[in-house]
């Protein structure tokens, strides 16, 4: 089992210096923001089709059976369906292939009754297009069983060498919920090569409404490779590729207090920033603003001096300006989910620290969520 003591995640492997790529990227919320300070800046994908040997086939018949073959490519949902419309005018004629960005659903149609051989899925682009029946159809018009946004997104690090993560924490704006759908799967990745078919560490994440917060035992999962990469599952999400936004993103090291955990009697509040106006005539009026959690009272007792000298250096490097992860209970000690006591923080002021004994201190610090 990993260590139950407060973690500091302080050694992000995400940053302004990182070699870092994206699936895609909106042209305002772009990836960099992952690792902004200002947690309400977003990286929000726009949705992209991965075309390979694997989903590149489309077999029809317009009198005679035909093989269509896409090129090996990515593709937005309107690229996409511009080259399956090419590709079908070239071996046969009169298609027409659409996107409806109300429906997230594509479209397949023909001037003449035509069949979309569908029950032959080798290497076939049917599901990734939204047919899941595996029934052959005929008609004039064809819509998919189910939605598309995408084949999956993705964010890739090259650490430049191997790293070992001890942890991956990420959150969306605070006044948000985490907009991933019941059917997402987010996986994290490692590999010593940039090749993602197989990859050696392939583990699946848990997703809560707050983010995805996981922390690793290297006993028992290895994570120390050169690419780590994050991918997110998702193609039938009903809110469209609007509902992926990532507002920070933690790939990294851990610093565990090895002496001992948070001592009792802390308090975690909510707080709630809104100022509140009052009219002439008594009507109340609301300047609403997120709200927050502090976290007060938090004190560590008997930390050796290799503890407090990490502590000074965590608060040196972040000080009160610069949101980290901080987990006060990385393995559920106290709560079910480690994501009731891991936010992204602040520090309110600089810790404090007291002479024990020889070489040993208490600290007392107070944190609070960052916005």
């Amino acid at each position: 089992m990993g260590s139950k003591n407060i973690q500091f995640c302080n050694y992000n492997f995400i940053d302004e210096d990182a070699d870092l790529t994206y699936s895609s990227e909106d042209a305002v919320m772009v990836g960099d923001n992952v690792f902004s300070v200002v947690r309400s800046k977003v990286w929000n994908p726009t949705g992209i089709f991965e075309i390979t040997a694997s989903n590149k086939i489309m077999k029809i018949n317009d009198g005679s059976a035909k093989t269509i073959t896409l090129d090996e490519d990515t593709y937005t949902a309107a690229e996409l369906a511009t080259e399956m419309q090419t590709k079908l005018n070239a071996s046969s004629s009169n298609w027409t292939v659409s996107y409806n960005t109300t429906t997230l659903k594509f479209v397949v149609s023909n001037t003449g009754s035509v069949t979309l051989t569908i029950s032959d899925n080798t290497n076939a682009v049917w599901d990734t297009i939204g047919f899941t029946a595996g029934v052959d159809q005929t008609d004039t018009s064809f819509t998919p069983d189910e939605q598309r946004i995408h084949t999956s997104e993705w964010i890739l690090v090259d650490n430049g060498t191997a790293q070992q993560v001890d942890a991956v924490c990420m959150v969306c704006p605070i006044d948000e919920i985490f907009g991933l759908s019941e059917d997402a799967v987010v996986r994290f990745q490692g590999n010593d090569v940039d090749s993602w078919d197989s990859p050696p560490l392939d583990v699946q994440m848990t997703i809560t409404d707050r983010g995805i917060f996981e922390f690793y035992d290297q006993d028992v999962t290895d994570t120390e490779y050169r690419y780590h990469r994050i991918q997110f599952i998702d193609p039938t999400n009903p809110d469209g590729t609007d509902a992926l936004r990532i507002g920070y993103l933690f790939i990294g090291q851990t610093t565990t207090i090895t002496s001992s955990n948070v001592a009792q009697g802390f308090s975690k509040e909510q707080e709630d920033p809104s100022i509140e106006m009052v009219s002439e005539s008594g009507q109340r009026y609301y300047d609403l603003r997120p709200k927050f959690e502090r976290f007060q009272s938090l004190s560590i007792q008997n930390i050796a001096a290799s503890d407090r000298i990490e502590i000074e250096q965590i608060y040196n490097d972040y000080g009160k300006h610069e949101p980290l992860f901080i987990s006060l209970d990385p393995t559920t000690e106290l709560e079910t989910d480690a994501s009731i006591y891991t936010k992204l923080m602040h520090f309110e002021g600089s810790p404090s620290f007291n002479h024990l004994f020889l070489t040993y201190y208490a600290v007392n610090f107070q944190l609070r969520e960052a916005v």
